[in-house]
């Protein structure tokens, strides 16, 4: 009885570790993809900084790589950009809670990635705009131009 029993302890517990290092291991690469596929402004404030560590550039220069950014490019005020990103992000929270109560998780899931992928091609699209790009290289110009000034 004793040696049946710390058999199944043992083989629990290399089960158990295996599943654990798997679950880190696999973690660990589908992050590594996401930070090759996605830009700075999608995957999220940690790249950015890395990205910025490993350029040598300091995380606090001014840059116009961000969702608000693109909105204000489109003629809207900071305050209501600012209050736009809000309100989509209630929305998008409003509607992950919906999903997950009302479907199973693997169609939850499968929904909530979908909605994901539509939103980083939607920014993507906008930040590609014609008028978007002239409005960034024409700020990119007085920014250089002042800083020009400064050295």
């Amino acid at each position: 009885m004793s040696d049946n029993l710390k058999s199944n302890t043992i083989n629990g517990f290399i089960w158990s570790f295996v599943d654990n290092f798997s679950v880190q291991i696999s973690q660990f690469l589908i992050g590594i993809v996401l930070a090759r596929l996605l830009d700075p402004k999608d995957f999220g404030l940690v790249r950015m900084m890395l990205i910025r560590l490993l350029k040598g550039v300091s995380m606090f220069k001014l840059d116009r790589n961000h969702v608000h950014h693109i909105i204000v490019d489109y003629g809207f005020s900071h305050w209501k950009a600012s209050s736009l990103i809000g309100f989509i992000n209630c929305t998008i929270a409003l509607g992950m809670y919906v999903v997950i109560l009302h479907f199973t998780p693997v169609q939850s899931t499968w929904m909530l990635f979908l909605a994901f992928l539509i939103s980083i091609v939607g920014l993507f699209a906008m930040n590609k705009n014609k008028t978007a790009i002239l409005l960034k290289i024409k700020i990119k110009r007085r920014f250089l131009k002042m800083y020009a000034f400064t050295w």
